[in-house]
């Protein structure tokens, strides 16, 4: 029984795309216009209804896992990434563009904490050896 594609990439990573289908052909051209057309529109439609804060984004990137499938083409690809992007830009331009800065624990801090775990491993062994040469 020869396995369904379908089936198959319900089991392979994404990574793994090119060793399983390898005969595969994208039409860039069909993948940009129903992703367009069909994904796009379904996903307007969407965020229209519904009010900002329950924006469903997956919802777009399942569409275009599916019709990428359809097409014979590898996802994520170039062409998926670029609309999402542009998507994202509709959609998502009031997002802050510089990164959220993450600060570092005080130096003081991570010293206590790395050598509090250090020390108590000698000490613990010393008594675990004092302890067990009075026995003898």
């Amino acid at each position: 029984m020869v396995p369904n594609i379908n089936q198959t990439l319900l089991f392979k990573a994404f990574q793994d795309q090119e060793e399983y289908h390898v005969h595969w052909h994208c039409n860039t051209t069909l993948l940009e216009l129903y992703s367009d057309q069909a994904c796009g529109a379904q996903f307007h439609e969407l965020m229209s209804a519904i009010p900002k804060e329950r924006w469903p984004y997956n919802v777009l990137s399942i569409c275009m896992e599916y019709v990428a499938d359809l097409l014979s083409c590898y996802y994520p690809n170039q062409q998926t990434r670029a609309y999402f992007m542009a998507t994202h830009e509709s959609y998502f331009s009031s997002c802050p563009e510089e990164e959220e800065v993450l600060y570092d624990a005080p130096p003081g801090l991570v010293l206590a904490l790395t050598l509090l775990p250090v020390s108590l491993i000698p000490a613990l062994a010393c008594m675990a050896v004092w302890k067990n040469s009075g026995r003898q």
